[in-house]
């Protein structure tokens, strides 16, 4: 049997596993809760990238209070990053998957959560060719509870913003840059900003206008199938603009969307 055949159709359990061991419970009380063999649910917490530790159930290693409050640059920017790239499954978890070459800003995350948990490489042939990604799952209920109790369904499904509007003014650049990070592109001429709920492409625009007077606004328009929205800035001083409130607070950026910037506008140090 194949390991592709048998992980299939078990994103549920294995997740629910990974939740189980991270909360302080053994391999074996695991198995005998689940009704699977021991080596079964130690294959499952090696394909989720859960630390394990032999013979223990140690609790593995994470700032599960991270997103409780949202009050530094660092939490403001990663929220605004798992918006626009996170995925939070049924069970107790919050999965990210960059592209590979990306690998070190995953590391980065993890870093900022104090998490030990691993970094999985996944291959899949897209028109031929290969399709490189990394991913990370960080397994916590209170993680996961308080993303939800600030509105993150509300905010992946409608678009409602108040996950978004409850951030501090003083740390909105910061989620701007997470958000612009997933979910936007810099190019030599223009600007792009994209999601699927024209709500939260509207209040990110609303947000930057109200930053700097040299930010007008851009119309906002669907893509040609209907399954999203995009705005784009272009001419050099709105552009200037843009780039230097993205990068006019501390705390993490994706660093070749930070360098096609520096390459190509002026950025504030920060």
């Amino acid at each position: 049997m194949s390991r592709q055949y048998q992980f299939s159709g078990k994103e549920d359990l294995i997740l629910e596993v990974a939740s189980l061991y991270t909360g302080g419970m053994k391999a074996g009380e695991i198995a005998k809760k689940i009704g699977k063999s021991r080596a079964l649910v130690c294959l499952y917490l090696k394909h989720s990238g859960t630390p394990t530790v032999a013979g223990t159930g140690r609790k593995i290693a994470l700032d599960e209070n991270f997103f409780q409050e949202i009050d530094t640059h660092e939490k403001a920017y990663w929220l605004g990053f798992l918006l626009a790239d996170g995925h939070i499954p049924k069970m107790a978890a919050v999965r990210v998957e960059l592209q590979a070459s990306d690998r070190e800003h995953l590391v980065a995350f993890l870093q900022s959560l104090k998490s030990d948990s691993r970094i999985r490489e996944s291959v899949r042939q897209l028109k031929g060719s290969e399709n490189r990604s990394v991913w990370t799952i960080v397994c916590s209920v209170k993680m996961k509870n308080d993303l939800l109790v600030k509105g993150w369904q509300e905010f992946k499904k409608r678009g409602d913003l108040r996950i978004v509007e409850d951030v501090p003014t003083h740390l909105k650049p910061s989620l701007l840059r997470g958000l612009f990070d997933g979910d936007g592109c810099f190019m030599a001429e223009r600007a792009t900003f994209v999601d699927a709920h024209l709500s939260v492409v509207h209040w990110f625009q609303e947000e930057l206008v109200r930053a700097s007077r040299e930010i007008k606004r851009s119309p906002v328009t669907p893509n040609p199938r209907g399954t999203s929205y995009v705005v784009k800035w272009s001419g050099r001083a709105r552009l200037q603009a843009v780039v230097n409130h993205l990068y006019s607070t501390p705390g993490p950026h994706l660093r070749r969307k930070r360098e096609t910037a520096d390459a190509t506008y002026f950025v504030h140090s920060s």
